[in-house]
C-alpha cells in the first residue's frame, strides 16, 4: 500500500491519502491490528509530499481517532499550526511528554491549540503558562479541564475583570466539587443493594467481541442487558468501552443519583431511549419512584456531550492519579510483591 501511494501521480496521491485516512477514522472495527499499522505507516511515509489542504483534512479526520499511531500523530503535530490544530486539541495518541516537547519547540498558535485539550495535567499546564502569551493563558484559565496550581490560578484570575474572574472561579469550584462527589467511596454515602450476577442469553464477552467488530450498536447491547435485568453485566460493558474501572461503574449504578452514569453514557453516545431503559432498570433495583426515573431521563436529554466528555476525562484522570498515589515506590515494589 505504501509503495502504491508513493508511486501515484501527485494529483492522485492526495486523493488516495484521504481515502486511507477515512479508513483509519471510520473503519477501525473492521480492521485488524496489522492493517491499522499499515495504514498509519502509509500516511506517515507520504505526509511530507501531500498538499497543505490534504494534510489539514487528515488532521481533522484523525484528531479524535484512537487508531492513529503515535508516530503519525507526532508528525502531524509538527506541521504548521493551521494543519495541526485538530490533532493538538484532541488526539489521544499524543502523550503529555509529546505535548510538552511540542510546547517547547513550536509557536504560540501551537500552544493555543494544546491549551484547549479536554484535560491538561499539572506539569503541562504550568509549562504552557510559562511559555504562553496572554491569549494562551486566557485559554487555559477558561479550560475547566486544566489542572492549574492554586497560586497560578489566583494570579491569572487577578488579571481578569472582576465579574469574569468571579464567574470562572465559581465554575471551576463547582466542577471540582462535582468530580469529588462522583468519586466518593461507598462508605461515604448511602447506596442501594449490591449488584447480583444474572444469566444472559449472550455472555458479556461475546457481546463485547461483536461490538468491537461493529456487528451491533452499543445501544442495542445495553438495552438487551437491561431487558435481562443484568446490571452487573451492564457495569462490565460500560467499564470496558469507557475505560472507567468496573468497580467505579458498579458504584455509580447503585448510587441514588444519576449524574456520574449520565456523564459516561453521554460521552459514549448512548441514545436517549437506551439510557431511559437503563434508568428504569436502575430505578427498579433501587426501588425509586417513577418520578425520579423520569427526571433522570429528562436531565440526560439536556446534558451537553462536550461537557460530559470533559467531566469523564477529569474523572479518569483523578482515578489514575489516585492509583498512582496508592502504588508503592519502585524501590519497594520488590519487597511488597
Amino acid at each position: 500500500m505504501s509503495t502504491l501511494v508513493e508511486s501515484c501521480p501527485k494529483e492522485k496521491r492526495d486523493h488516495l491519502a484521504g481515502f486511507v485516512a477515512d479508513q483509519l477514522a471510520t473503519g477501525l472495527n473492521s480492521l485488524d491490528a496489522g492493517e491499522v499499522d499499515s495504514l498509519n505507516a502509509v500516511l506517515a511515509n507520504t505526509l511530507s509530499d501531500l498538499e497543505h489542504s490534504t494534510k489539514r483534512r487528515i488532521s481533522e479526520k484523525l484528531a479524535g481517532s484512537s487508531s492513529t499511531s503515535r508516530d503519525l500523530a507526532r508528525l502531524l503535530a509538527s506541521e504548521e499550526a493551521s494543519i495541526t490544530a485538530p490533532i493538538l486539541e484532541k488526539s489521544p495518541a499524543l502523550s503529555e511528554e509529546d505535548l510538552m516537547q511540542l510546547a517547547r519547540e513550536k509557536s504560540q498558535e501551537h500552544l493555543k491549540a494544546i491549551s484547549q485539550r479536554g484535560v491538561l495535567g499539572r506539569e503541562l499546564t504550568t509549562l504552557l503558562l510559562t511559555l504562553g502569551d496572554a491569549e494562551v493563558r486566557r485559554f487555559i484559565l477558561c479550560n475547566l479541564g486544566a489542572d492549574i496550581s492554586p497560586e497560578d490560578f489566583d494570579r491569572l484570575v487577578a488579571e481578569l475583570p472582576g465579574k469574569m474572574g468571579n464567574k470562572i472561579s465559581h465554575l471551576r469550584k463547582s466542577n471540582e466539587q462535582l468530580i469529588q462527589d462522583l468519586l466518593r467511596e461507598e462508605g461515604d454515602l448511602t447506596v442501594g443493594p449490591d449488584l447480583s450476577e444474572r444469566d444472559t442469553r449472550i455472555p458479556i464477552a461475546d457481546w463485547l467481541a461483536i461490538l468491537k467488530k461493529g456487528g451491533v450498536h452499543l445501544d442495542q447491547v445495553l438495552t438487551q442487558l437491561c431487558l435481562d435485568k443484568n446490571l452487573m453485566a451492564v457495569a462490565s460493558l460500560i467499564a470496558e468501552v469507557s475505560g472507567v474501572p468496573e468497580q467505579t461503574v458498579s458504584h455509580l449504578l447503585v448510587r441514588f443519583d444519576a449524574t456520574g452514569l449520565a456523564v459516561i453514557c453521554k460521552t459514549l453516545g448512548v441514545g436517549d431511549l437506551a439510557y431511559s431503559t437503563l434508568c428504569r432498570v436502575r430505578g427498579s433495583h433501587l426501588r425509586l419512584p417513577a418520578s425520579i426515573i423520569t427526571l433522570w431521563a429528562s436531565n440526560y436529554s439536556l446534558l451537553d456531550a462536550r461537557d460530559a466528555t470533559r467531566l469523564l476525562n477529569l474523572m479518569v484522570m483523578q482515578l489514575e492519579n489516585a492509583q498512582k498515589a496508592a502504588r508503592p515506590p519502585k524501590e519497594l515494589a520488590c519487597i511488597t510483591t
